[in-house]
């Protein structure tokens, strides 16, 4: 049964719905005083602001649609793969700033240092700016970054070339 139809039966005095299916159906903002809808399909359907005084509930089957609730679980498996994978980009960043490469300056440390106080900074500016400052600031301390070590990776490239 659909929502006007139940809502014009409703309206010409009839109060007895017990048993009907009335799945997802939309009663927003109506006044369903004294029905009676024991018994009745329910799940999905939108009761919010109606006026219920009086109206009996008994035995009703009620929850989220089936697609909905696999829609939302699909989109928490996504989030929680993309949480993983953004769990464990710092380590795999700080680890390629702070590994020992086989090169004879010592500008690694210092970008291990700087990675780790960039992400330092950017929880922080998250915790007291919130997510759009601190993706911002993110954004512009790793094209900084970025070019600082592709800078000193040609120095060091234009040394060794020299040495040798």
């Amino acid at each position: 049964m659909k929502s006007l139809e139940t809502l014009k039966r409703y309206e010409k005095g009839e109060r007895e719905f017990s048993g009907v299916n009335l799945r997802g159906q939309n009663f927003e903002r109506k006044d369903l005083s004294g029905a009676n809808f024991s018994g009745a399909d329910l799940r999905g359907a939108n009761f919010s602001y109606a006026t219920l005084q009086g109206t009996n509930f008994t035995n009703v089957k009620t929850g989220a649609r089936r697609s909905l609730i696999i829609g939302q679980v699909i989109i928490l498996l996504l989030l929680s793969m993309l949480s993983g994978f953004l769990a464990g980009l710092p380590g795999c960043w700080l680890l390629t700033y702070m590994a020992p490469i086989t090169t004879h300056f010592s500008d690694t440390r210092f970008s291990g240092y700087t990675s780790c106080i960039i992400i330092i900074a950017f929880f922080v500016t998250l915790h007291y700016k919130g997510i759009v400052t601190a993706t911002s600031f993110l954004a512009v301390s790793l094209v900084v970054l970025s070019s600082v070590a592709a800078l000193l990776n040609l120095m060091g490239a234009g040394a060794a070339s020299t040495v040798s």
